[in-house]
Order: C-alpha cells, then sequence, then structure tokens
C-alpha cells in the first residue's frame, strides 16, 4: 500500500488545548479524593485555561497544567513529558560580558557568571582554548571559587 498521498497537518495549538482538558477530565475523575481538597475543579479550569492562549512549547504547556494541579495542594502530583523540543533561542558567545573600553565598546574586560551556571563548564571555557570566548576580545574570567 502507497503512502504517497498521505498527508500530515498538525495545530500544535489545538493539541495543546486537547492535552490540557484531559488531564483536567483526568483529575476530574480520578483524584483520590471526589471533593479535590475543597477546590472548584470547575473554576480552577476556567481560571487557567485562557492561559492556553499564550503557550508557545509543550514545556509552556506543562508549566500552566502544573500550576493548575499545585492549586489542590497536594504532593506528588506532576506534569512531565511530551514533545518537548527546545524552542529555538539566539546565539550568544559572550553571556554577561562587561566592558569598560571606550576606544572598544565591543572588548570584553571581565565575564561574569551566576551561581546557577557553577554546575556545567564554563560556556567559554567550552570552546577548548581555555583563554576565552571564540571572538578572541576576553581579557579576564572572574569564575567561582
Amino acid at each position: 500500500m502507497s503512502l504517497a498521498g498521505l498527508g500530515n497537518h498538525a495545530d500544535p495549538a489545538a493539541e495543546w488545548r486537547e492535552i490540557f482538558a484531559e488531564v483536567w477530565r483526568r483529575y476530574r475523575d480520578y483524584f483520590y479524593v471526589e471533593n479535590m481538597h475543597g477546590y472548584d475543579w470547575q473554576k480552577l479550569r476556567a481560571k487557567y485555561q485562557p492561559l492556553l492562549d499564550f503557550v508557545g512549547s509543550r514545556a509552556d504547556l506543562n508549566y500552566v497544567i502544573a500550576e493548575m494541579i499545585s492549586e489542590l495542594t497536594v504532593q506528588h502530583a506532576y506534569i512531565e513529558g511530551g514533545d518537548l523540543g527546545l524552542p529555538k533561542r539566539p546565539l550568544s558567545r559572550c553571556p554577561g560580558r562587561a566592558s569598560n573600553s571606550t576606544q572598544n565598546p565591543a572588548a570584553i574586560d571581565r565575564q561574569d557568571f551566576r551561581r546557577s551556571e557553577r554546575r556545567g563548564a564554563l560556556p567559554v571555557a567550552a570552546h577548548g582554548s581555555g583563554r576565552g570566548c571564540p571572538c578572541g576580545r576576553l581579557r579576564a574570567l572572574d569564575q567561582w571559587a
């Protein structure tokens, strides 16, 4: 059987609305206590459903659903997974740069990193030279001790 003429049209926004509705229904039907911890589950749906207009990725959808579920104040209730391809992000070779140069504003005097970046390799050190960013304008590197 030839599948040459078979087409596929995906509408992520429609799929996300269906996922939201299905999660809401499953909690309504299978939550461990019928009274939903005293919360009006219909009102919570009405509160969070308008946020679907601003969802741009599956990660966004998971966030909205997690916020709705968190209203029930129950531990160990999560939303995970899905088609979580990372959204495109702007490329930046020299994040957190700072310069005091008036002659060359593109020069980088130092590179600052936040505590959250301590876990992995520093972005400029990942280029192999260990001397700075690939643009060659980095003069010093502030690292956390």
